[in-house]
């Protein structure tokens, strides 16, 4: 229990001292050395007891390693330490009610109400000049009476009439359940629906990448079911880099073919990055591979070699596109995906 000193009242960019404050006020006080939010601030003489309302537990978590990769550091980036990371998550607990963070040795546990939330907390970090990893979502499950629970969703999804198949075909290969749907409009439709959290994890992205961002998307926690052992995420095939140094475009020609890439002409790889999504099997490439010089002319030295445009992320999409195997990679200036072990020779004897 603390007391407060001095009340002070702003009107325009005078601040004056006042005796006392109504409801209505915006003040600053003094005299508190740490208050957070839920606090209550009362008579000492007649005190009353107002309880916060209660807020729902976080439903997702990360782990935030320090930047261990062969670039890390390479981008000026000076707050890369896990005590700096440490300290700024802890003043944005004391904002955040949502969210809460557990530390341990290596790293340091991220819980907040799902990716959106958690994206933008990185955002800034990253916007501030910090430099880390972080793992691929886990969902928070809870047991009671010996049974394992996990958090159960409502989704309302608001989309155009031409695109109601793609979605139900993906909320019924999650295992959702269709509980409504209502005419908003000639072109419109809201479509209500139960997801348990594990399966709607990246489905926000999937859907605003479909209809180009015209999609609305609404999602609340409305309890919890037992856990579904059935569903399990869809692997996707990575195209990984073997080699490090700078993609070159008479590389990417000839793999362009293989699948969609996150880098273009110009980009840094190292071993074990994953440079794009295979349309095939899993696959070790080498972007970085140069042309062989000749003393003789060619009419291929003349070509000029077009390119797809490089598949971008934000870094909520990031975190949900990312396996079990791999982190994200988050600098001031870049983001990348990688797998967890960067050799190759290890990461076969650890599928072995």
């Amino acid at each position: 229990t603390e007391q407060i000193s001095r009340i002070f009242k702003s009107v325009g960019k005078i601040r004056t001292e006042q005796e006392r404050a109504i409801a209505g006020d915006i003040v600053t006080i003094a005299g508190v050395s740490k208050a957070k939010l839920t606090n209550l601030i009362t008579s000492s003489n007649s005190p009353k007891d107002i309880h916060a309302p209660s807020i729902e537990p976080p439903l997702m978590s990360i782990d935030i390693i320090p930047n261990n990769s062969p670039f890390a550091g390479t981008n000026g980036s000076k707050k890369m330490s896990l005590y700096d990371i440490r300290i700024r998550l802890e003043e944005e607990t004391e904002k955040d009610l949502a969210l809460k963070i557990e530390c341990f040795n290596n790293k340091i546990k991220l819980l907040g109400r799902g990716d959106l939330h958690l994206g933008v907390i990185l955002e800034k970090m990253r916007r501030e000049g910090y430099e880390f990893q972080t793992s691929c979502p886990t969902i928070e499950c809870k047991e009671e009476k010996g049974e394992l629970l996990e958090p159960l969703e409502e989704i309302i999804i608001e989309i155009k009439f031409n695109y109601i198949s793609s979605v139900l075909e993906k909320v019924m290969s999650r295992n959702g359940t269709m509980l409504d749907s209502t005419n908003l409009s000639n072109d419109y439709q809201r479509l209500k629906i139960n997801l348990c959290s594990r399966a709607a994890i990246g489905l926000h992205s999937e859907l605003i990448s479909e209809t180009n961002n015209d999609v609305k998307f609404e999602s609340n926690l409305i309890g919890y079911q037992p856990f579904d052992k059935n569903l399990k995420k869809a692997r996707k095939n990575m195209l990984i880099s073997c080699a490090e140094g700078k993609v070159t475009s008479y590389a990417m020609r000839d793999l362009e073919r293989f699948g969609v890439y996150f880098i273009k002409p110009g980009t840094r790889v190292y071993k074990g990055q994953v440079v794009g999504i295979s349309k095939d099997l899993e696959m070790e490439i080498n972007p970085c591979k140069e042309k062989a010089l000749k003393n003789v002319r060619t009419t291929e030295a003349e070509e000029k070699i077009f390119l797809s445009p490089p598949k971008t992320f934000t870094i909520e999409d990031a975190i949900t596109f990312i396996g079990e195997d791999e982190y994200l990679e988050i600098t001031p200036m870049f983001l990348r995906t990688r797998k967890i072990e960067l050799e190759s020779a290890l990461r076969k004897k650890n599928k072995k």
